[in-house]
């Protein structure tokens, strides 16, 4: 990503969660999660969790600016890295929310996408998400192929147990 300062950034996985916010300076959802983060800052930290909040201003010449998004991270006082998405962190995104998720489209904001120590991605949240949210997701990650299967279903129900099911899962595992 790149930072406020036009600096190019790497997002540091592998010591612990990551969150990676995508936020806009127009979307009030998006403001008000930040504020939550803020507010609750000591709480993620604690859990490990590393935050990022990159915003999408500055990619449509017509919108809104990275200043403008600077200047909501700054009143705020954002303690987590923020910066710029490119287009091309967004197009990777929005292919894994389209390949992962039952209900594919644009990448709306807010948008999260929680990634562990091991670099998978264990969750994307569309829309505003919570810290205790975010603490659930992030603390209690599901060991088994089966338990991650059972946990990204889109509705509560059962799962067909069958062989071939299994093996795929256990492929998936490896």
């Amino acid at each position: 990503y790149v930072d406020f300062a036009g600096d190019r950034q790497t997002i540091d996985i592998g010591s612990g969660p990551v969150l990676i916010n995508c936020w806009s300076s127009t979307c009030e959802p998006c403001v008000a999660e930040l504020k939550e983060f803020t507010e609750r800052a000591e709480d993620i930290r604690g859990a490990g969790i590393q935050v990022y909040a990159l915003t999408l201003d500055g990619l449509d010449p017509s919108g809104s600016s990275a200043d403008d998004a600077r200047a909501i991270i700054d009143d705020i006082g954002l303690p987590f890295a923020s910066g710029r998405l490119t287009k091309k962190i967004v197009q990777v995104l929005f292919a894994l929310q389209n390949s992962l998720t039952v209900r594919a489209g644009e990448l709306v904001v807010p948008a999260s996408f929680l990634v562990d120590s091991s670099g998978q991605l264990t969750a994307i949240f569309k829309g505003s998400l919570t810290v205790d949210e975010l603490l659930k997701y992030a603390t209690s990650q599901p060991k088994s192929p089966a338990q991650r299967f059972a946990r990204s279903a889109a509705f509560p129900g059962r799962s067909i147990q069958h062989e071939v099911l299994s093996r795929i899962m256990e492929k998936s595992d490896a």
